[in-house]
C-alpha cells in the first residue's frame, strides 16, 4: 500500500470506526502519559492494513507520543503504512509499551 492509499484509507468510515473503537477502549486518553487532547489511534504493526487489522493491534496516542513512537520505531511516522528500517532495533517487532512509557518519560526529563 502506498502514501496516497494509506491517506485515503485513513478517511475510510472503517477506519473512522477503529479508530473511535480504540480510543473508547483507551478511555480517550493517551496510554503513555495521559494526554487528553490531539489523540490519534496508532498502528502497532501495519499487519492487516487495510481493513483486516484488529482493535489490538491499536492503541491511542497523543500527537507527541505518537510522533515519538515513529521515532522509536526508526521512521519518519508520517502515516505512509511504510515498516521499520531493518536497521532499527524495533525492524519487523510490536513497540512494547512498557519500555516505550518508560523511554518516552526519560526523554521528557
Amino acid at each position: 500500500m502506498n502514501r496516497e492509499e494509506y491517506q485515503e484509507y485513513l478517511k475510510s468510515a472503517h477506519w473512522r470506526t477503529i479508530s473511535r473503537l480504540v480510543k473508547e477502549r483507551d478511555g480517550y486518553a493517551c496510554v503513555v502519559c495521559g494526554e487528553e487532547t490531539g489523540l490519534q489511534a496508532h498502528h502497532r504493526t501495519y499487519d492487516g492494513v487495510p481493513y483486516g487489522e484488529s482493535l489490538n493491534d491499536c492503541y491511542t496516542l497523543c500527537d507527541a507520543c505518537h510522533e515519538y513512537a515513529g521515532k522509536r520505531m526508526g521512521q519518519a511516522h508520517s502515516g505512509s503504512g511504510a515498516k521499520p528500517k531493518p536497521k532499527s532495533p524495533l525492524a519487523g517487532k510490536p513497540v512494547s509499551l512498557t519500555n516505550f512509557r518508560k523511554t518516552r518519560r526519560k526523554s521528557k526529563s
